[in-house]
């Protein structure tokens, strides 16, 4: 019986280590995944009303590493003045509903005074009694998306004027056409006049 006990021992140990190195793996390339994305990671507790958050989604924020507390007034405190009144709003909002996703576009404004645009998205757990218990979610940077967003708008605007301009240029050669032929007329028939008379 002991032999039995200490080879399930055994067994159990190997288990537990083949996972522990199977988690360990799934989180390296969790981590190499959302580097790869340009996001980072962020943990809501409700009952301690504290943050957890990694290393990246300092960068993204533009706070050096073990400089930002853990409650949601730092991380307002890095949205951009403009977005702060929202996004507080939008925070409180979800909150109360306790619904299960959110997701909320801001401004961070870093130290150096860069703007870098920033997507939140988060997933609420919540206890027996539908009270928030957890929100955890993840940050990345869309500023390459919202400049090309930039870029294409300001095209099309200038496609748009250039189109007026085509527009405006073909209706005044028309209209100059069509007042040739009558003005020519006029002219004519003066002339005729002037002869006669």
């Amino acid at each position: 019986a002991l032999d039995q006990l200490t080879k399930a021992r055994s067994e159990l140990e190997q288990k537990v280590q083949e996972r522990t190195l199977s988690l360990q793996a799934v989180t390296e390339h969790l981590h190499l995944a959302l580097q790869s994305a340009q996001a980072g990671t962020w943990h809501w507790h409700s009952q301690t009303n504290s943050l957890q958050w990694d290393t990246y989604t300092c960068t993204l924020l533009g706070v050096q590493v073990g400089c930002l507390s853990d409650t949601r007034q730092a991380v307002l405190h890095c949205i951009h003045p403009d977005d702060r009144p929202a996004n507080a709003h939008a925070i409180r909002d979800f909150l109360k509903a306790a619904s299960e996703k959110t997701g909320k576009e801001f401004r961070v404004l870093w130290p150096d005074g860069r703007v870098r645009y920033i997507m939140a998205r988060g997933q609420m757990e919540c206890n027996e009694y539908h009270q928030p218990k957890r929100i955890s979610g993840i940050f990345w940077d869309i500023t390459e998306r919202k400049q090309a967003e930039t870029e294409l708008q300001a095209y099309q605007l200038q496609a748009a004027q250039a189109q007026r301009t085509t527009a405006m240029s073909e209706m005044a050669s028309a209209l100059a056409h069509e007042l040739n032929q009558p003005l020519a007329a006029i002219s004519a028939f003066a002339r005729g006049c002037l002869r006669r008379i």
